[in-house]
């Protein structure tokens, strides 16, 4: 009897606890028979565990996880050919050890509202295009060697839910800097307040000419972060849209409107 007709392309969305058996019999068929893109979204009770085999699966280029446990098997050697890699609301199990994914191909990384992602290393190489952490306690290492050597970025979109160390204020600067392609760019309230660590320059280090979207978490009670962020804008000559959420400030509107004014004067210039 002839099986059932294979795509390259698989999305289970809203998946119910009472199908997760078949589901997992159904993965099992579909990675080992050459799909490349895997999309996985189960209800939000978020007791799914994915299956070991996921991850053995030598033909996956797209995979798309949201709402499951995530453990990875030990004898896991990485992702050699996936090219983008989304990871949405998953909650990784404990480990004595870090979950090291090899992504030596990936372009885009997303990994937004995870839990448990101090046990998670990404390892993935100068190809990334597109990087977005968001609201995640992932241990995003600055010092890392990728990010010196990050010439491909378009889109950077860093909301980590707790401080980063000091000593990375000129690692960050230089990603962001050392990235000409970069088209989009946010920053959260951690990010902005490790820039302006110390004594904030009267001038960036130069300008990023692609660059048309900015997305700031700003506290205009601090003078650093304001500063810097009256740099940032005039770095970016290009600048299209601006998004700003600001704390509470009695200053507030004040710097709104130089900032508006500012941001005219940037784009009459082009």
């Amino acid at each position: 009897m002839a099986g059932p007709a294979l795509h390259d392309s698989y999305s289970f969305v809203g998946v119910h606890l009472s199908i997760y058996a078949y589901i997992d019999r159904w993965m099992l068929y579909v990675t080992r028979n050459g799909v490349k893109k895997l999309k996985l979204n189960m209800t939000k009770d978020g007791t799914y565990k994915l299956p070991s085999y996921i991850f053995n699966c030598p033909t996956l280029t797209h995979l798309k996880l949201f709402n499951c446990n995530f453990k990875l098997p030990n004898s896991f050697l990485g992702l050699q050919t996936l090219t983008v890699l989304q990871l949405e609301k998953l909650t990784f199990v404990p480990a004595i050890e870090f979950y090291t994914i090899n992504v030596p191909l990936l372009v885009k990384l997303t990994i937004d509202l995870c839990d448990g992602t101090q046990y998670l290393n990404i390892v993935f190489s100068s190809e990334l295009k597109s990087l977005v952490v968001h609201e995640s306690h992932y241990n995003l290492d600055l010092s890392n060697n990728f990010f010196k050597k990050c010439k491909k970025m378009s889109d950077l979109y860093l909301v980590i839910d707790n401080p980063i160390p000091a000593d990375n204020r000129l690692t960050l600067e230089k990603l962001l800097f050392s990235s000409p392609t970069l088209e989009t760019l946010c920053l959260g309230k951690f990010e902005l307040e490790l820039l302006t660590a110390g004594v904030v320059p009267k001038r960036l280090p130069c300008t990023l000419n692609c660059l048309w979207h900015l997305d700031l978490d700003v506290n205009f009670n601090k003078l650093g972060q304001t500063s810097y962020t009256l740099e940032l804008i005039k770095s970016f000559p290009n600048l299209r849209e601006l998004e700003i959420w600001v704390r509470n400030s009695k200053y507030m509107w004040s710097y709104i409107l130089y900032m508006n004014g500012l941001v005219h004067f940037c784009i009459s210039r082009t």
